[in-house]
């Protein structure tokens, strides 16, 4: 994946599929229509206004995700205040497709049988297999049940040996 990242960036669109992998966006369209008001640099937080099942809901976001809305700004826009999207073109507008270059991409680095919703599922992935509480990861994809999100539930390495262990070190070695 990081030479999809790399040729991503090469390509100057500003739209990183890291961007989705480190922000659970599932949709292209939701982070092309991502306007700086949804952001909250401060609170380290992008407002989805409009999910799936309906709701709107804050997201956290990762330093990585904001060094990349940052690096969105050029000079001229930062003296003349952002534009009302993140993700521009050439012209200040919305970008619009990025499909051909993330296949791109994805042929550059040798990566076959990939589309961008998958990013959602790697999101999901890296965070269970590390061990992120299952009601986090909920929360995080915007589930509505927890049904969905134990679709992961074969990736959170050794839960119940976690679960005991912990039952040990709060006990203490005498047993009590």
């Amino acid at each position: 994946m990081r030479e999809v990242f790399v040729d991503l960036q090469r390509s100057g669109r500003g739209l990183h599929d890291r961007d989705s992998l480190t922000s659970g966006q599932k949709r292209v369209g939701k982070l092309t229509a991502l306007r700086w008001s949804d952001v909250d640099e401060g609170k380290g937080l992008l407002y989805v206004r409009h999910s799936k099942n309906g709701e709107g809901r804050p997201l956290p976001i990762n330093r990585l995700v904001l060094d990349v809305f940052r690096r969105c700004l050029s000079v001229d826009q930062v003296v003349e205040g952002k534009g009302e999207y993140v993700f521009r073109n050439g012209k200040g507008e919305r970008l619009g497709e990025v499909r051909r270059c993330f296949q791109r991409a994805l042929k550059r680095a040798g990566i076959s049988d990939f589309r961008f919703h998958d990013l959602r599922h790697c999101f999901a992935a890296h965070l269970a297999s590390n061990g992120v509480d299952v009601m986090v990861l909920k929360e995080l994809m915007g589930h509505k049940t927890l049904a969905m999100t134990l679709r992961y539930a074969h990736l959170f390495p050794d839960r119940g040996k976690k679960a005991v262990e912990m039952l040990a070190g709060a006990w203490g070695a005498g047993g009590r």
